[in-house]
């Protein structure tokens, strides 16, 4: 299973597996992340006519994959964990190219360990700072990454640095520990929950949602796939024995918003504009090539 934390050093920088999606030596402060509606959904849901629950389990896979855009927001904590406690947050939105992907994610442990390793090296970035460290901005699109540096860790002169030359010292090329593609994955283990009831329905996102409640115990998780079990592994920053699991369906059968817990980890996602989510790619002469 990958760490949820830093992991690999490269000449030049530091690359950093973040769990859900990436940090990498360069920080960027664009602006506030979007913010989540973890805490708008909480609430407990209202009773409601059922629905077919196995039914609308067993449609899951094909209802998240229908969807070709959207942003997916996520709050994930995880105690007890070799590497500490942890905790980050992250925004994605998806275009209708499923290679196009643009987050932004925030995770503290990871501007601590960046920091502590460039004070190792002796080669402090003007600027840098824990915070900033922590906090990332990166686009990929048809196989490239672009990493946000504003802040000019790099040391670049565009707000954007691109992967691209293999003879460069500083390496652009990440391996993102939890891609986008990899959700499908996620949905996928969902849909095999244990003893799975409706409890009620609630408005997410401007729309009413069933919320269907159930678990992923030893047995039903070790039923899984390895790539639905890594999935859950990069997310939570560990696989539970046993995970409690809310979904809220939409109408079409999409998963809006999901809630996980278990051994210490818990994580919320909800997704919004679905169908409609895009972002522009940055210009050319906003792009340093290495």
């Amino acid at each position: 299973m990958r760490s949820p934390v830093p992991a690999l050093l490269t000449a030049g920088c530091i690359t950093l597996s973040l769990g859900l999606v990436l940090s990498a030596c360069g920080s960027a402060e664009p602006g506030p992340a979007p913010e989540t509606k973890a805490a708008d959904a909480a609430e407990e849901p209202a009773e409601t006519a059922p629905v077919d629950v196995p039914e609308l389990l067993e449609g899951l896979t094909e209802a998240f994959g229908s969807v070709s855009s959207y942003t997916v927001t996520a709050d994930v904590s995880a105690d007890g964990l070799e590497e500490g406690n942890l905790t980050r947050t992250v925004s994605c939105t998806v275009m209708a190219e499923r290679e196009a992907h643009h987050c932004v994610s925030e995770m503290p442990y990871a501007g601590e360990l960046a920091m502590e390793v460039f004070e190792e090296y002796g080669s402090v970035p003007e600027g840098a700072t824990v915070e900033k460290l922590a906090r990332n901005e990166y686009i990929s699109h048809d196989g490239l990454i672009y990493i946000n540096d504003s802040d000019g860790i790099y040391g670049v002169d565009t707000p954007w640095l691109r992967s691209g030359n293999p003879e460069s010292s500083v390496s652009v090329t990440m391996p993102l520990d939890f891609e986008v593609a990899e959700l499908s994955d996620l949905v996928d283990a969902l849909s095999t929950l244990g003893g799975a009831e409706q409890v009620g329905t609630k408005e997410v996102d401007g729309g009413e949602a069933a919320a269907i409640k159930g678990t992923l115990d030893d047995e039903g998780l070790a039923a899984l796939s390895e790539a639905q079990r890594e999935s859950l592994h990069t997310l939570l920053g560990r696989t539970p024995e046993e995970l409690a699991v809310t979904l809220w369906v939409d109408a079409d059968g999409f998963p809006v918003r999901v809630e996980l817990s278990g051994d210490g980890s818990e994580g919320v996602m909800e997704f919004s504009e679905l169908g409609s989510a895009s972002f522009d790619l940055p210009a050319e002469d906003e792009v340093t090539v290495r």
